[in-house]
Parts: C-alpha cells; sequence; structure tokens
C-alpha cells in the first residue's frame, strides 16, 4: 500500500476505531518520519482499546522490517522450568497492546521511534 493512502485511510477512520489490527502490510514510497506522524495518528484515537501488529514494512522488501523499540515489545515465556531451571523466552511475532492507556502510550513511543 501507498504510505499516503494509509495515512489517508487512518485520518479517516482512525476516530471510530475500538481495535486494529496490521497485519502482512508493505507500505511504500514513504518514510520512517512518515510513519511515525501515522503511529502519532493512531496514538490519538479516543476509542481504541486493542492494538495488534505483525509483519508490518517498509518498502516492499522483507529486510526492512518496522523494528520495535524494547520498551513496548512483549515476550512470552514457558513457565515449565529445564532440569537446571530455566525457562524458556520467544519473542512472539504479533505485537498486541489491550486498553486504551497502554495502546495510546505504545504506539505514542513507537511513533517517536520511527522519527528518530
Amino acid at each position: 500500500m501507498n504510505m499516503d493512502d494509509f495515512a489517508a485511510f487512518v485520518g479517516k477512520h482512525c476516530p471510530t476505531w475500538t481495535s486494529l489490527t496490521i497485519s502482512h502490510m508493505h507500505l511504500c514510497n514513504g518514510t520512517k518520519k512518515e510513519l511515525g506522524d501515522i503511529y502519532e495518528r493512531l496514538s490519538q484515537a479516543p476509542d481504541i482499546e486493542i492494538y495488534r501488529q505483525r509483519y508490518f514494512y517498509l518498502d516492499v522488501k522483507h529486510d526492512k522490517h518496522i523494528g520495535m523499540p524494547r520498551q513496548v515489545c512483549c515476550v512470552f515465556v514457558d513457565d515449565r522450568e529445564d532440569e537446571d531451571g530455566f525457562v524458556k523466552v520467544y519473542q512472539i511475532d504479533w505485537v498486541r497492546w489491550r486498553g486504551h492507556g497502554e495502546v495510546t502510550r505504545a504506539l505514542g513511543v513507537m511513533a517517536e521511534h520511527m522519527r528518530s
């Protein structure tokens, strides 16, 4: 999808979203700063309670995956300990945030991350 088209879509529908999932999206003809502006707009959605994202790319190449800053990443921990007392920690491909405050905070962090 073209970055300008996605920005227009977000701008038009953002005021009514309660939940948003982005999956397998390749944004082209745009910059990280422009993507930061989109995240900023999303962070201002008045009723958003759930945000999910996976396989989100800037450009059409798979090597330009949208990076997530550490402070908004979540890991999945296997509660089962091995014989040495260690647990496995997995990074999941989905990023999920719940609750208006958490969603808007995380999207705001993403906006700043894309602009830096």
